[in-house]
């Protein structure tokens, strides 16, 4: 089930990589959009979840070791997110859509490989 959940993982983060690929001004009016509370609880909460599941299920996965690592700094980053805090994380995003198209491009490939490795390893 948990193997489920981790390739879901990897499909998502692929669709918002082609996403911005594709359509790299929806996704900045989106995250311009989404702001505040709820965009910083979501980004807390989902790397928690994301970094539990990847370190339980590590040994059933391909790529163990890195399962785990990739899972605990998950769980950092979200230590990390609540030690900054809200308005850091909303400034840093507010930075990171002023990026050109061509740094997004670059981001969307690197998505789309990182939820593909999910799903491989997944599999």
């Amino acid at each position: 089930m948990l193997k489920i959940l981790i390739a879901l993982f990897g499909v998502l983060i692929c669709l918002g990589g082609l996403t911005i690929l594709i359509l790299p001004e929806k996704f900045k009016n989106f995250m311009n959009r989404w702001t505040g509370q709820p965009r910083f609880l979501f980004a807390v909460i989902i790397r928690v979840v994301l970094g539990a599941i990847l370190l339980s299920e590590a040994a059933n996965l391909k790529f163990p070791l890195a399962m785990k690592i990739i899972g605990a700094i998950s769980i950092l980053a979200a230590v990390v997110l609540l030690l900054v805090g809200q308005e850091r994380m909303d400034r840093f995003i507010d930075w990171w859509m002023k990026q050109s198209e061509n740094v997004f491009r670059v981001a969307s490939v690197l998505a789309i490989a990182f939820g593909a490795f999910f799903i491989y390893a997944a599999s």
